[in-house]
């Protein structure tokens, strides 16, 4: 922050959008030397234009967007959210960027909304591993639903018309519902790990209209007997969306569990195939991978790696493989893949105590990189106590002690507490990223996000070696 300062005092008639440009470019410039990896955006906005031209056209994108869930587009308006740049993936509070949703949705308000946010900012600098990143983000609701309500009564407070916080509470109100009709926090895979032999004998899917709606409408009440959904109903009330017409959208878009079994064809491999129309109910797809110590299960995370034959089938590559951090095989979740043309990064995090402050240390594999790296650590805040998401990275240096955590269930799938994984490592020199075999004691399963954001996990991946 240097540099600007210097330039204003040889000019302090230097006009405000160049002193923002200068600083703009220096913070990248700077988040490049110290981490290239890391990213990073900064953006100078014209504040009274936004309130000119941007308050408008969000209020007439916020009604449009309603208007698309009411008459049955909800799936547009999920796929848009899916589809979207999103900011502090790994902490899920549901920021993302509103350029970039905008375009996603397609409609006339939501280009009209798109117009106005480039023309109020005025300048726009990120790293090159940061694509979509236009300069406003908003918050929009999708991995935690449960933030609706409290957002929304920020939003009143300051003022901001209330035709968005309409929006996401209709949008949310049928996420829910959607994932109330798949079971709700029922479906998990440690049911798979206990016992049951298939997808299907996990399926809690609701059959039928009249069962759905009456889940809906008990649900909508506040008598759902879910305890994660339960305690959310108060989402459902004040929406214009009328219960029997949020049951029979659910009915005619819902993904069927009962599909995710593994079929094993005549070249020897084994597939889960699925319909076009199945497909098309599914977000994302990833690995999800459990080791039996002998008195639980080690949860090792979720990771992007799929492979799809030529028909599109998901088959069952995994070889018993996982991420190590020198021969330690450790937990690692992948938030977030971006892809420019031949360039990409691929980012995620490994739970850690570094010097026994909780942490996630932040991997990142790019085309420059492929076998990846660990940029640094990210101080992860008890969510509980504040939603503060850390501001860069800390740097680890020689000797400093790192303790790799896992979460771990007990044999009835009782979550029970963050597990140590391995001995402790003391720094000495850089952390190298390898793919170690674990022993025959792991389970992989694939974990399928639908457009309600419900989670939906595959029998346990037949071995192959």
């Amino acid at each position: 922050y240097t540099n600007w300062l210097t330039a204003l005092s040889k000019d302090t008639s230097m006009p405000t959008i160049e002193i923002g440009k200068m600083i703009a470019d220096d913070f990248v410039a700077e988040c490049y030397r110290s981490c290239g990896d890391q990213k990073t955006t900064l953006s100078v906005v014209d504040l009274a234009e936004l309130s000119e031209t941007v308050t408008d056209d969000l209020k007439k994108f916020s009604r449009s967007t309603t208007e698309l869930i009411k008459d049955g587009d909800y799936k547009v308006v999920s796929d848009a959210r899916s589809n979207t740049r999103e900011f502090a993936t790994s902490s899920k509070i549901d920021q993302i960027d509103l350029y970039s949703f905008a375009k996603n949705i397609g409609t006339k308000e939501s280009e009209e909304l798109a117009e106005s946010i480039l023309s109020a900012v005025k300048y726009n600098k990120t790293s090159d591993n940061m694509p979509n990143s236009y300069g406003i983000s908003i918050y929009f609701p999708y991995r935690k639903s449960s933030k609706v309500n409290s957002a929304i009564q920020n939003y009143d407070a300051i003022g901001m018309d209330s035709s968005y916080g309409a929006c996401i509470k209709e949008f949310a109100g049928l996420e829910l519902s959607g994932q109330a009709a798949s079971g709700g926090d029922s479906l998990n895979p440690l049911s798979l790990l206990l016992g049951s032999s298939s997808g299907a004998s996990n399926s809690s899917s609701m059959e039928g209209l009249d069962s759905i709606l009456s889940l809906v409408s008990a649900f909508s009440g506040g008598s759902s007997s879910s305890n994660m959904l339960g305690s959310l109903t108060g989402l459902l009330t004040g929406r214009s969306m009328t219960d029997e017409d949020c049951a029979a959208y659910i009915e005619k878009n819902q993904f069927d569990n009962a599909n995710l079994n593994w079929v094993k064809a005549d070249d020897g491999y084994y597939r889960v195939k699925l319909t076009s129309d199945q497909w098309s109910m599914v977000h994302s797809v990833d690995l999800n991978v459990f080791v039996d110590d002998g008195s639980g299960f080690i949860d090792m995370g979720l990771d992007n790696s799929c492979t799809f034959d030529k028909e599109g089938n998901l088959l069952a590559g995994n070889e018993g493989t996982w991420l190590a951090v020198g021969d330690q095989p450790v937990a690692y979740y992948h938030t977030d893949t971006a892809e420019d043309g031949d360039s990409y990064t691929i980012s995620g995090y490994i739970p850690a105590l570094l010097n026994g402050e909780k942490v996630k240390l932040i991997v990142a594999f790019t085309d420059q990189d492929p076998y990846g790296s660990i940029l640094g650590a990210e101080i992860d805040y008890d969510l509980d106590v504040t939603e503060t998401k850390a501001r860069g990275l800390v740097d680890i240096a020689d000797g400093d002690r790192i303790d790799f955590l896992a979460d771990y269930y007990s044999y009835d799938g009782t979550f029970l507490d963050s597990y140590k994984i391995g001995q402790q490592v003391t720094v000495n020199g850089k952390l190298v990223i390898s793919d170690k075999y674990l022993d025959d004691d792991y389970i992989a399963l694939y974990k399928f996000t639908d457009i309600y954001n419900q989670s939906h996990w595959t029998n346990a991946v037949p071995k192959q070696r």
